[in-house]
């Protein structure tokens, strides 16, 4: 039978070269388990586009100005616990270039059998 379980979902955006010790630092507080395995997260290349605010100082592009750069979207799942999150989004914060990492937060369910 299929079994839910509460997750907490998190869509990571953050340039190439960001993946791996992102994701290394995210390790550090959690194994990133799913079902019977571990160091599961799932990576899509794509490209993003913005804009520099004038307050903003930005890693890539220049204030006011479209920018369009190659960057990832990770996303992992962790267990629904609040104390988690906020460890896992204190170590993505701490390795991540971007000055406002781009990060989405979704309350799910996993499904394993």
């Amino acid at each position: 039978m299929p079994k839910l379980t509460s997750i907490i979902q998190l869509s990571i955006y953050c340039p190439e070269g960001d993946v791996e010790n992102v994701v290394r630092g995210i390790k550090k507080v959690t194994n990133l388990k799913y079902d019977k395995y571990e160091g599961v997260y799932w990576k899509t290349t794509g490209y993003e586009q913005f804009v520099p605010g004038e307050n903003a100082m930005p890693t890539q592009g220049d204030k006011g100005v479209i920018s369009s750069n190659k960057s990832v979207k990770l996303e992992i799942g962790i267990p629904g616990d609040s104390e988690l999150l906020d460890a896992v989004l204190l170590k993505v914060k701490e390795n991540h270039s971007w000055e406002t990492p781009v990060i989405y937060v979704t309350k799910s369910d996993s499904v394993t059998f």
